[in-house]
Order: structure tokens, then sequence, then C-alpha cells
């Protein structure tokens, strides 16, 4: 890595670090302030989903629609929200699941780990792979085509509308990142392409 590229990454771990920073600081405060309405009304908070569907509505509700977002992102607005904060930040992430399979949400890729979502009528840039992690991509590939080079998989997933706007220098070094980190899910053969490992 040359040292432009290090600078580079060095300053977008600094920013991912505040970011999670303020994240963490944000939910404390809500936390705070949740606590304090609570004691000020005496409303007493549910530690679980009704099982009345409004959890659902409201999250429905809440969700951006014009943008994509996060499961973190959704459950904070939930828990600044009067009805959404009475509700366990694990029942509204199982929501995504039927909010999914009933159409009202699809995965469009990932941010910093984290997968990226959107309501269907959102202009938002759709991966054509979802949310899936570099590593699932490339063996969905390898699988469809058998062995490969990086830069042959790079190309497929270009082809396919994989992150236009990376550069494909970017993206290779991305995927054999993905390639070499988990030991075992993938083999290199001595002509230089890539296969799933063999069990």
């Amino acid at each position: 890595m040359d040292p432009y590229e290090q600078l580079a990454a060095d300053a977008r771990a600094i920013r991912d670090k505040a970011m999670q920073s303020a994240r963490a600081e944000y939910k404390v405060a809500i936390r705070r302030i949740n606590n304090l309405r609570r004691q000020l009304t005496g409303e007493a908070p549910l530690a679980n989903a009704r099982g009345d569907g409004s959890m659902i509505r409201r999250l429905i509700e809440l969700l951006p629609t014009d943008s994509h977002f996060t499961i973190t992102e959704a459950t904070e607005a939930m828990h600044a929200d009067s009805v959404g904060r009475h509700f366990a930040a694990n029942s509204i992430r199982s929501a995504f699941a039927k909010l999914r399979m009933a159409g009202k949400v699809q995965r469009v890729g990932r941010r910093n780990g984290h997968v990226l979502w959107a309501t269907p009528t959102a202009k938002v840039e759709v991966c054509p792979f979802g949310g899936a992690t570099l590593a699932d991509i490339a063996e969905q590939l390898l699988r469809e085509h058998g062995p490969m080079r990086v830069s042959e998989l790079v190309v497929e997933m270009k082809e396919r509308g994989y992150r236009p706007d990376e550069k494909p220098g970017q993206t290779a070094r991305n995927m054999l990142r993905a390639l070499t980190r988990f030991s075992g899910r993938f083999e290199r053969g001595e002509d230089g392409r890539w296969q799933t490992a063999t069990l």
C-alpha cells in the first residue's frame, strides 16, 4: 500500500471510530432521556413487542423513504420516538425479516460492515449483490464460473453493476483481502486462480 492509500485508510479508520463513539454517546443520551421521561410521566417501558402489529406499523412510518439506512439507525429512530421507545432493540431487529418478506424493505448494499436497507420506493443505488459481503460475492461467482483470478472476479462484479464509482484497483484490493481473510474458505491454485476450498 502506497503512503497516500495508507493515509486515506488511517483517515477512514479515525472517521469510523468517531462515528461509532458518536453513536454510542447518542444511544446513552436517548436512554437517559427516556428514563427521565418515564420517571416524570410514570410510563413503564415494554420489554417486548405486543404482537398487535403496532411496532411494525410505527417502524414503517419512521423509516426514511429517500435514503438508505442501517438497522441500528432505524432502532435509534424508534427509541427516539414516543411510541417506538417502548420496543426492545431485538424486537425491532427481528421485525426486518418480516418487512423484507412483505416487500416493505430490501437490502441495497453494505457500509462499514453493516447491511444497508431501503424502502422499494427510495431512489438509492442498489448493489446487484444486495447486502452480501465480498467473501459471499466471491463464493457465489466462483461457484457459478469455476476458478477465477481476482481481476476476473472484479470484471464480473463490475459488469453486474457493483460499485460503479469505485476504481477497479480498489475493488481488487478489497477482494484479495476478503479471499485471504478467512483461512480455509478459499484456495489459490498455482495458476493464480481462486476457488472455494474443498472439504
